[in-house]
């Protein structure tokens, strides 16, 4: 597991030491794929493969436009996408 920015090289810390290796990082967020129809460079057929990488909190906020959040709805899966806006500092007080 890589506890680096995918996007800066940030090193991060985990969150469990003990546990080192797996994901919570601090100040990052870990993503997971299983694959992509249609991509030329990962689609596996199985469903136990994955790819996984960490971008770091500050570089989430640097390219904030480039990321799309997706809420699925229940019972039929609907997508509802919007631009995805960082809480600021005021957010957090």
């Amino acid at each position: 597991m890589t506890n680096v920015c995918f996007a800066c090289g940030q090193e991060l810390e985990y969150i469990y030491p003990a546990r080192e290796g797996e994901p919570p990082f601090t100040y990052g967020t870990h993503f997971s794929a299983t694959g992509n129809y249609g991509s030329g460079v990962f689609d596996p057929s199985d469903r136990r493969t994955s790819l996984r990488l960490t971008v770091c909190d500050d570089c989430m906020h640097i390219y904030r436009e480039r990321i799309i959040m997706i809420t699925t709805t229940r019972p039929a899966p609907t997508y509802q996408c919007r631009a995805w806006t960082p809480p600021t500092a005021e957010d957090e007080e």
